[in-house]
């Protein structure tokens, strides 16, 4: 439904509540063994028989003879131009899809970006794939195999698999298959929520009893909210008893990068992992013979067709190397016209700091064939898109290097590639076993739900190819990862029908017992439940376990996640309860431990038993608290997180509570462990009587060395505050844009705005803002964006726009200014790019889980600041929901400045402030710091606010929410009394504490800047290598 049905949905008898959809994207062999699912075939006789797995992607190709089909790609093409008629009798449904439904069509696409942007679902009863993800997603969890003569496998899986099928057999290939197609050819859908609750009721007659056994959701959104509406419909269905396998995305190492709904907290949750096996496209070296034998591995860009306009395949590329200049050897610059005429153009990735649709654009305009990329590693993890006009490939940084040091030695190197070499390679390396897949995304922190669960193998998976017939695809992704957690999924329900979902997904993460590494051969850190969860699946291990442990009992969230822990007294507990359940027949007794991966300094965790017996049939408890001493906590980053060029980060307390059987018989079993506490201050602002000072009162933080990376210091800042705003109400059934959805979603509630200017101490001055909301927002970088738009001259018409952007897959956020048209600006008319909060990651300000965000600007900036401006704020969440401060919606659509908008003069700012001389902006603060408040009279008297009288704004980033960061200080235009207010915190229910802490006093630092905080961007904010 549209926005605009929001009201009729409400009022609908059976309809509780309305929530908002966000828009989801489509996120063998060696994996099978990996995993152990061929020796739980074997050993066990398990194959998923009599279990259903639901299918929510793009379709199936239910023609495939992975899948059941009969191999002919001729009816698969007559069947794809008339796919919303009803499939032929015996081919849809078949042995192996038994069920499905179309509720898009191929048309649909529900990306409004989208050239192709068609909304309207035109659903059908013929679920044919017409776009390959969901065929490779399905083989993967469930397919028969494919022989090498292309005919489907039959022979049986309890005596092993013949080695040289041409497609392996799915994790689970006696599972029946459900085709939900919630995608058209490409795009993005709406339309998740409708196929999980078909999932939920088959036959549509309201008794959910019929329910699939198993989903699988390879898709999702990134930054996605655990109450985002298919996140909570996935816990109601995992609550009623089907099982959700989920992918957890593929953006990479940034916090709360998790997508939706693979953040659902019941849902099981995947990362990708590394099976060190891959079948890929190949390339052969023509001459000299005995550089590299043989047919090497490799990824052919996607955007060059095999085939000609009459269909008709084209030839191989065959030609001689040609390295891309010096200087200029990742290509990413144009080359000289004819450079490598009718030759093989040899380029390094370089980290993809361009890609490969740059780099073959360059080839081409030089008068390649054909252009071959050396990878930065020997993973092929990714494939290149490249471009129409010539044939690229992607080949190993080993390969690679053997070819550069030839050609640049002298030597004449011929290559070839091309379709008659498509999965020619096969890469077999072991080092690379449970090697972490580099774009797998780091999941969410909330309390009660830290994610991911689990992971699987998911880099490089050959899997049915959608029209083939019978051939193969290699594909990389969470979305590969998650048909082989699906698939094991529906092993363990077929050996334990009568288990609930809770109990079945912790038996998946108890047993999850391989570590994921950061080196290859199992070498370097090992990563923590923020980014794998208990570990790599284990199919057989799973199977053999009848004992489970998860924490809190009936929540279905299995780790005990502690969530962000705010430490405003000298010490504070929490506690969270593991339930160690015995399913089977015999006692069983463990040893109970911790297993730190990443250590906190001022953390500890606490279990109540070292040894624990569980009678069968019974079940016993075991007490996990965390501790955590104010004074002495630090900043330390989990060791698997790359921290240079600035990067912000958390500090982070995770492991392992394991159960080790005393008999050593039986698995070790996993409970992941995690928490971010932080030192948190309790300060006050408190005016003189005459409103010339703030006194801050109360107990700072001073841990470590000060504006050190590791440290944690309380810091203040003042502003001019010319913006307040009323609390917004949360919608109940009608999502509207003028309510929030979510208590997650609550950050766009905005509760006051700030202004300042240091151009009384320096002559290069900035200008910041600050803007603080009602809700805690997890990242910056979240859905929610903010924007400060101001205009310089006085017409009423913004002229600048201050908001915040991101480097891709680093958490660096940062400050940008853009004109009108979209145009970033700055200084000399390069753009200006600087962190949030004025410093980068080197120094803590707080960035993460807080409600109040500082904006700086130079005003060389902005050239056509001369003096007064007025400006106005707005926030928008990914819901559509919007909150404005001095702004409204113009009769465009665009935001355009209210009539009533804040003003200001940076050049003679009404009110400023400082500490010992210097301006206060994100200054250290303990208890007796003083603000001196400078008050230009006539300005002030000018400036004028919006929503509530002007004043002061004291930001104290380091203040804990319960107390507010945030506090109002009223300055009366004249010498006067002041009050002060404190802004209303985020709803939050604190860990109780225990004993008060000890009194801190920290002495603020001497004045020494000479420049503005804002006047230059730190070098650190340059981007990294993109991956």
């Amino acid at each position: 439904a549209d926005a605009a049905d929001y009201e009729a949905l409400a009022a609908l008898p059976d309809v509780v509540a309305v929530h908002p959809i966000t828009p989801k994207q489509v996120s063998n062999t060696g994996a099978a063994s990996v995993v152990q699912a061929v020796q739980a075939w074997q050993d066990l006789g398990n194959t998923g028989e009599g279990v259903s797995i639901g299918i929510i992607d793009t379709g199936i190709d239910y023609t495939h003879t992975d899948l059941g089909g009969t191999g002919s790609v001729d009816q698969y093409d007559t069947l794809q131009s008339y796919e919303a008629q009803p499939a032929p009798a015996g081919v849809f449904p078949n042995a192996k899809v038994v069920g499905g439904y179309d509720f898009v069509g191929d048309s649909y696409d529900a990306d409004p970006s989208s050239p192709a942007y068609q909304p309207v679902a035109m659903p059908d009863p013929n679920p044919l794939d017409c776009n390959g993800h969901g065929t490779h997603v399905a083989g993967t969890s469930a397919g028969y195999g494919v022989n090498a003569d292309g005919s489907t496998y039959t022979a049986g899986y309890d005596g092993g698999v013949p080695a040289d099928l041409r497609i392996g057999p799915g994790m689970a290939p006696g599972a029946d298959l459900y085709a939900l197609k919630v995608f058209g050819c490409d795009g993005s859908t709406d339309v998740t929520m409708q196929a999980i609750e078909w999932a939920l009721d088959p036959n549509q007659d309201g008794d959910p009893s019929d329910h699939l056994d198993v989903v699988n959701l390879s898709l999702g959104s990134d930054y996605g909210l655990a109450d985002d509406a298919d996140s909570m419909a996935i816990d109601q269905a995992m609550q009623l008893g089907m099982l959700a396998v989920l992918a957890a995305g593929n953006a990479g190492d940034s916090y709360d990068i998790g997508g939706s709904p693979g953040n659902a907290p019941r849902g099981i949750g995947v990362a990708a992992s590394n099976d060190g096996y891959g079948i890929f496209d190949g390339w052969s070296v023509t001459s000299p013979e005995g550089l590299l034998d043989g047919v090497r591995p490799g990824l052919r860009s996607q955007a060059y067709s095999d085939t000609d306009a009459s269909g008709a395949t084209k030839p191989d590329v065959t030609g001689d190397l040609v390295l891309a200049p010096a200087g200029n050897e990742s290509a990413c610059a144009p080359l000289p016209a004819g450079y490598a005429t009718g030759r093989i153009l040899l380029i390094e990735a370089d980290g993809f700091t361009c890609g490969s649709v740059a780099k073959g654009t360059n080839a081409v305009n030089a008068g390649a064939a054909g252009f071959m990329i050396i990878g930065d590693d020997d993973l092929l993890e990714t494939g290149i898109t490249g471009v129409a006009q010539i044939p690229g490939i992607l080949v190993t940084a080993s390969d690679g290097g053997a070819l550069r040091d030839a050609v640049a030695g002298g030597q004449t190197v011929g290559v070839t590639f091309g379709p008659s070499l498509q999965d020619a390679a096969t890469f077999t390396d072991p080092d690379q076993v449970d090697l972490l897949a580099s774009f797998s995304s780091r999941g969410v922190r909330q309390e009660d739900g830290a994610k991911p669960d689990v992971a699987a193998p998911g880099v490089t998976l050959f899997s049915a190819g959608v029209g083939s017939g019978s051939g193969g695809v290699t594909e990389s992704g969470t979305s590969m990862a998650t048909p082989v957690t699906a698939g094991v999924t529906a092993l363990i329900r077929a050996a334990h029908p009568d288990w609930t979902t809770e109990e079945v997904k912790a038996d998946l993460m108890n047993t999850a017992g391989h570590d994921l590494y950061t080196g290859p051969g199992q070498t370097g850190d090992v990563y923590g439940p923020n980014r794998v969860g208990a570990g790599r699946i284990d199919a057989e291990a799973a199977l053999n376990n009848t004992v489970l442990a998860y924490a809190e009992a009936g929540s279905g969230v299995v780790t005990a996640s502690f969530g962000v822990v705010e430490v405003d007294q000298e010490q504070v507990s929490a506690t969270k309860t593991i339930t160690v359940a015995n399913k089977g027949t015999r006692a069983a007794v463990y040893r109970v431990s911790y297993d730190a991966l990443v250590q906190q300094p001022g953390v500890r965790y606490a279990l109540s038993a070292q040894r624990l017996t569980v009678p069968p049939g019974q079940s016993r408890t075991v007490t996990v608290t965390m501790t955590a001493t104010q004074d002495d906590l630090l900043k330390v980053a989990d060791p698997t997180v790359v921290t240079d060029d600035g990067r912000q980060f958390l500090g982070e307390a995770s492991g392992r509570v394991l159960f080790a059987p005393t008999n050593g018989r039986g698995e070790t079993l996993r409970v992941p462990v995690h928490a971010n506490p932080k030192p948190s201050s309790t300060l006050q602002a408190t005016p003189s009587e005459d409103g010339s000072t703030i006194t801050l009162a109360g107990e700072g933080v001073a841990n470590g060395e000060p504006l050190d990376p590791n440290s944690y210091t309380s810091l203040v800042s003042g502003f001019e505050q010319l913006g307040t705003s009323p609390e917004m109400a949360q919608c109940t059934t009608a999502p509207a844009s003028d309510c929030y959805k979510s208590e997650l979603e609550r950050s766009v509630d905005v509760a006051s705005v700030g202004v300042a200017s240091d151009a009384l101490q320096y002559e290069d001055a900035g200008l910041y803002f600050a803007v603080s909301s009602y809700g805690t927002e997890t990242t910056p970088l979240a859905p929610i964006s903010t924007s400060i738009l101001l205009d310089a001259t006085g017409d009423g018409v913004w002229d600048y726009e201050v908001t915040t952007t991101s480097i891709t897959d680093y958490d660096l956020p940062l400050v940008v200014v853009a004109d009108r048209d979209g145009n970033l600006v700055g200084p000399g008319g390069e753009p200006y790019v600087a962190p949030l909060n004025l410093y980068d990651g080197l120094v803590d300000t707080n960035v993460f889980d807080s409600d109040v965000k500082v904006f700086g600007v130079p005003l060389s900036a902005l050239p056509e600041v001369t003096g007064r401006i007025t400006f106005g704020v707005r926030t928008t969440s990914y819901t559509g929901t919007v909150d404005d401060v001095g702004t409204v919606t113009g009769p465009t659509g665009q935001v355009e400045l209210a009539p009533q908008a804040m003003s200001f003069d940076p050049t003679a700012p009404g009110l400023s402030f400082t500490t010992d001389g210097e301006t206060a902006l994100m200054v250290p603060a303990t208890d007796g710091t003083e603000l001196v408040v400078t008050q230009d009279a006539a300005s002030y008297a000018a400036d004028t606010a919006v929503g509530g009288d002007k004043g002061a704004m004291v930001v104290l980033s380091q203040n804990s929410g319960a107390v507010g960061r945030t506090q109002s200080v009223a300055i009366a235009p004249s010498a006067g009394d002041a009050t002060v207010t404190t802004v209303p915190p985020a709803d939050s229910t604190p860990v109780d504490p225990t004993t008060p802490p000890d009194e801190q006093v920290t002495e603020p630092p001497a004045a020494e800047a000479t420049e503005s905080p804002a006047s230059e961007a730190p070098a650190s904010t340059e981007a990294p290598p993109a991956g």
